[in-house]
């Protein structure tokens, strides 16, 4: 069979043969990493086998989650919400560099509603639409904001440019360690999730990962649209943040929930469907997407490719209830740098 990243062996009970045989085939596939070049093709094959999935070619298994040698997951195919439980597990990958194996968010190809109207979800502004019903293909996701002493890692290493250190910046900071690095641009944090073996999450991608899907593989897009899950204001659903589950300004009160960013993954209370952290709050996160309406975009792994600006999503600990809502978009020059910005990666 021939994939988008090329033409791959074949093996017993893999991809020649029918259906769910096929989708088992799968494992015995990837198992045989010797005959691949590296492991990021075989994350490519297998992104491509799960949109197999989501395009009804295969026959999906119900809350599966199989994993092969190695630490990479083959598919993590869910037909119902998750638990909190759930919520707060994550799937280890394989390090695509010489450093520990980190976990990660998975996030599988799937259909989910990025955007909101004004019409229906006040109060959206108009940059926040069009609300609409697209696909990402499988990727994974930082759990939680990259750390400082994550980043100056990657700045003793060589690779990466030393940040601001003022009084609210954390990388001069040594008591700040655990805290999402800030005070560096956009460049700067995709250099890190190069180094990484990634890079920052597309718009799309970061809106799926803090809403979550529209739960099923079956589910038609109109059907999608109109759930009400699936277009939950924040990443924990409808109801106004609180302290328990962002680091924000809430509304009405005369300070913030914390004079500055908190060490990441404090609040599992605003934990999203598919186990990611501080989605909302701390700091908000730059994104791959120049900044443009999304609504004449491909309705498939969309994104805006080049701009004067860029986007950011999130909010930070400067944010109020408003900034905290998932469809929220900051923009923002090439050349900004803040205490407020930070970032996570995509792989």
């Amino acid at each position: 069979r021939r994939s988008r990243y090329g033409k791959f062996p074949m093996v017993k009970g893999g991809f020649a043969a029918a259906s769910v045989t096929r989708a088992e085939g799968v494992v015995g596939a990837a198992k045989d990493g010797a005959t691949l070049a590296n492991a990021s093709k075989m994350a490519g094959l297998l992104s491509a086998t799960a949109m197999d999935f989501a395009l009804g070619n295969l026959a999906p298994k119900p809350q599966a989650a199989q994993q092969f040698d190695g630490g990479i997951d083959v598919l993590r195919i869910m037909n119902r919400a998750l638990t909190p439980a759930e919520r707060l597990s994550t799937v280890p990958l394989v390090a695509t560099a010489p450093w520990p194996t980190v976990a990660k968010v998975v996030v599988p190809t799937q259909r989910f509603v990025q955007g909101c109207d004004k019409s229906t979800a006040p109060p959206c502004a108009a940059m926040e639409g069009p609300s609409r019903v697209i696909w990402t293909s499988r990727f994974a996701l930082d759990p939680t904001e990259v750390t400082r002493e994550a980043y100056l890692a990657c700045v003793a290493a060589g690779v990466c440019k030393a940040t601001g250190t003022g009084s609210t910046c954390t990388a001069g900071n040594a008591g700040k360690n655990g805290h999402p690095i800030n005070c560096l641009t956009r460049a700067a944090a995709q250099t890190y999730c190069r180094w990484r073996g990634g890079d920052l999450p597309t718009e799309a991608q970061w809106a799926h990962a803090a809403r979550g899907s529209c739960g099923s593989y079956t589910v038609t897009g109109a059907q999608c649209g109109s759930l009400a899950g699936a277009r939950a204001r924040y990443p924990w659903g409808d109801t106004a943040p609180t302290c328990n589950q962002a680091n924000h300004w809430p509304a009405g009160d005369q300070k913030s929930c914390n004079a500055g960013t908190t060490k990441v993954g404090l609040l599992p209370q605003g934990i999203s469907p598919y186990g990611a952290l501080d989605m909302s709050g701390n700091v908000a996160e730059f994104t791959r997407d120049g900044y443009g309406s999304y609504g004449n975009l491909t309705s498939i792994d969309p994104i805006k490719v080049n701009g004067s600006s860029y986007l950011l999503r999130g909010g930070s600990y400067l944010g109020t209830t408003k900034h905290m809502a998932i469809s929220y978009r900051s923009q923002q020059s090439a050349s900004y740098t803040n205490a407020q910005a930070g970032f996570r990666c995509a792989y």
